[in-house]
């Protein structure tokens, strides 16, 4: 696999940090996840639950080994930098200064292993006048305007249904560490990287922005709409379902014909996209109207078939079994040892000389603390029962 042979420690809990880590695991990367020993990662609390087993931490902690030690005491500290500098990567999500403290901070860490690559992962970066405040997903929406273009046309701002902000960081994250270790490959240097979430919401902007800093017009609530293009927007069907339908000018003379109104193909207020989003209130209508009188099933047979871009707008379960999904095997079963079998959501990387799999359950709180300590730290099984029964380690 693309990342093995190399080891990542994970200091981080709940979701960027987590999943992030998750994708170098399924990658190859053997990842150590730190759990405080009481409780672990605060993510095991939060439904839903199988057999009294987090899902939530299930979807973002596959494929890890965890060791619980106890960070407040200097024994739980000392073998969190023996770890750290036998890693070639530290993640972290502390919130800004926390890590220091700790003594487990890049400056600490680099000056004995000037490899490393070190990732924190925080709701503002570790400078501006922001650092210190508390994040979480949907103040980040909020916040880097994302918030402020998802939302009826006629409504008030609401934040995407998933986790977007965590998500996005976690990739932006997990790209920055393999481009990092890509660079030390080459001269042998590793390097410390600043996650800000903020800054990877307000760059899932892209065109939003540009809007704004082309034009200096402000975007705002389009629903489920482009603003940019008509016709792209949701179309409630003869059985109640919802249709999205993007097309663009060289499609737009078929889609008319498709819904038996030629006529709109030469039509002036309709006959590019420019006249069109011009007149969007009026094309939409005409639209709304015709695509009301048959089923998602019907539209999507004759939108198939010419080559007019529409999906449905399907809810979780639809989705989830939908065929195209299941053919391309993205969701996928592990065995649990308190949970049994578990349905997940895959990694979506395909790669023709490699590629990713569930190498191993969501760990145990602890499961794996003297596998590792004796395994990686050279610990002998006795010095490991004395750190246990002192409390560092579960």
């Amino acid at each position: 696999m693309s990342l093995s042979g190399i080891r990542v420690l994970d200091f981080s809990r709940v979701l960027a940090g987590p999943y992030c880590t998750m994708m170098l695991a399924e990658l190859g990367a053997d990842v150590i996840k730190v759990e405080e020993p009481s409780t672990g990662d605060e993510a095991r609390l939060w439904p839903p639950f199988i057999e009294g087993e987090s899902g939530y931490f299930f979807s973002v902690n596959r494929s890890k080994r965890s060791v619980a030690i106890d960070l407040k005491k200097e024994d739980g500290r000392r073998i969190a930098r023996e770890l750290a500098t036998r890693s070639d990567v530290v993640v972290e999500n502390f919130a800004p200064g926390v890590a220091a403290r700790l003594g487990i901070d890049y400056g600490t860490l680099s000056a004995v292993r000037p490899d490393l690559i070190y990732c924190s992962i925080s709701g503002f970066g570790q400078t501006g006048p922001y650092r210190d405040r508390k994040a979480y997903d949907p103040i980040l929406q909020a916040m880097s305007g994302l918030m402020s273009v998802t939302g009826s046309r006629d409504g008030e701002p609401v934040k995407c249904g998933a986790a977007v902000t965590d998500v996005v960081s976690a990739v932006f994250a997990a790209f920055a560490i393999s481009t990092s270790l890509y660079r030390r490959e080459r001269t042998g240097l590793g390097q410390y990287i600043d996650m800000g979430m903020l800054d990877c919401s307000v760059a899932m902007l892209t065109f939003q922005a540009a809007i704004y800093l082309c034009t200096g017009e402000v975007p705002g609530l389009f629903g489920s709409e482009n603003p940019t293009r008509v016709p792209s927007a949701n179309y409630r069907t003869a059985d109640g379902r919802y249709l999205h339908v993007v097309v663009n000018d060289r499609q737009w003379p078929v889609f008319c014909e498709v819904l038996g109104m030629p006529e709109l193909a030469v039509d002036p207020d309709f006959a590019d996209n420019r006249a069109r989003v011009a007149n969007r209130e009026r094309v939409n209508g005409v639209i709304a109207r015709r695509i009301a009188t048959r089923t998602v099933e019907e539209w999507l047979a004759v939108f198939d078939r010419e080559g007019i871009p529409a999906g449905p707008v399907n809810s979780i379960d639809r989705a989830l079994e939908d065929p195209q999904i299941l053919a391309r095997e993205m969701v996928k079963t592990f065995e649990h040892p308190v949970a049994g079998s578990v349905r997940a959501v895959d990694m979506p990387f395909r790669f023709s000389r490699d590629g990713t799999r569930i190498r191993s359950a969501p760990p145990l709180l602890g499961q794996h603390t003297d596998e590792v300590l004796e395994g990686v730290l050279g610990y002998s099984h006795e010095e490991v029962e004395r750190l246990r029964s002192e409390g560092v380690v579960r």
